[in-house]
C-alpha cells in the first residue's frame, strides 16, 4: 500500500497529539469558577461596672489567602450579670431598682461599625426591690443574667475593608463598657458596682475568593498546552 508523505505526516500528527488532546480535556473539566470561602474569628470580653471601656481584639483577614469580598461584624451576645453592694453609713436607704447602660463600638479608627451607645436595659436582682438597708449596714445584690443583645449583625462597607485586612494577619480592636444605673432613695449611701458586669461575645466573618492552589495553576498550564496542541494539529490538517 502506498502512502503519500502528506498522508503519513497527517497520521503521525494525529497519533502524537492524541495524548495532549486527552490532557486538554482532563485539565479543562475540573477547572471552573473558584469557589467563594468564609473565615470567622470569635472573642469574648467582660467589662466591669466602672464605666470604663474594655478592649476586645479580633483577627484581621490575611490578604495572602485571597481577595476579600465581604466583612460582617456580629455582636453574638451582650449579657449583664454579676453583683453590686449598697451600704448605708448612717440613715436607712431604700434600693428601688437597677439597670445597665451598655456601649459597644469600634476601638480602632475607621472600622465602619455602627456604635451601640448608652442603651439602657433594666435588670432584675436577688433580693428584688424594694429593699431597705439599715443605717450602718451593707447589702449584696446578685444581678440576674440578662441577654441584652443577641446576634446583631453589621455588614461593613467596602470603603472600610482596608482596615480589616493585612498580609500575614493582624488584629482589630473593639470596645465595650457598662455604666450601672442603680436607684437608691434616702440619705448618703455607698455603692460598689465593680462586679456588675457586661460580657460581650463578638465575631468577624470574612468572605473571600481564595488564591488558586498550585495544583489548579498546573492544570491551567496543561490546559494551555492542550489548546496549543489542538491548534497545531488543525494547522497540519488544513488543506495546502
Amino acid at each position: 500500500m502506498h502512502i503519500s508523505c502528506k498522508s503519513a505526516l497527517s497520521i503521525r500528527m494525529k497519533t502524537s497529539f492524541l495524548p495532549l488532546l486527552a490532557l486538554c480535556v482532563i485539565a479543562v473539566v475540573p477547572i471552573g469558577k473558584v469557589s467563594a470561602a468564609t473565615l470567622s474569628y470569635t472573642n469574648t470580653s467582660t467589662a466591669s461596672g466602672l464605666n470604663n471601656f474594655t478592649n476586645l481584639n479580633l483577627s484581621k483577614f490575611d490578604s495572602d489567602l485571597g481577595t476579600l469580598t465581604g466583612v460582617q461584624v456580629t455582636v453574638i451576645s451582650a449579657t449583664f450579670g454579676g453583683s453590686f453592694i449598697i451600704g448605708s453609713p448612717a440613715l436607712d436607704q431604700d434600693y428601688e431598682g437597677a439597670a445597665g447602660r451598655l456601649t459597644i463600638r469600634g476601638g480602632t479608627n475607621a472600622l465602619g461599625f455602627t456604635t451601640i451607645g448608652e442603651t439602657l436595659y433594666n435588670v432584675t436582682t436577688t433580693p428584688a426591690p424594694i429593699v431597705t438597708i439599715p443605717g450602718g449596714a451593707t447589702n449584696n445584690f446578685i444581678v440576674d443574667q440578662l441577654v441584652a443583645i443577641s446576634n446583631s449583625v453589621s455588614s461593613i462597607s467596602n470603603s472600610f475593608w482596608a482596615a480589616y485586612e493585612q498580609s500575614g494577619g493582624g488584629t482589630i480592636s473593639f470596645e465595650s463598657k457598662n455604666r450601672p444605673d442603680i436607684t437608691i432613695s434616702g440619705g448618703d449611701f455607698f455603692l460598689n458596682a465593680t462586679a456588675f458586669t457586661l460580657e460581650t461575645k463578638r465575631s468577624v466573618t470574612y468572605s473571600f475568593t481564595p488564591v488558586p492552589e498550585p495544583s489548579t495553576i498546573a492544570l491551567l498550564a496543561l490546559s494551555g498546552l492542550g489548546a496549543a496542541a489542538f491548534a497545531v494539529r488543525r494547522k497540519f490538517n488544513s488543506p495546502s
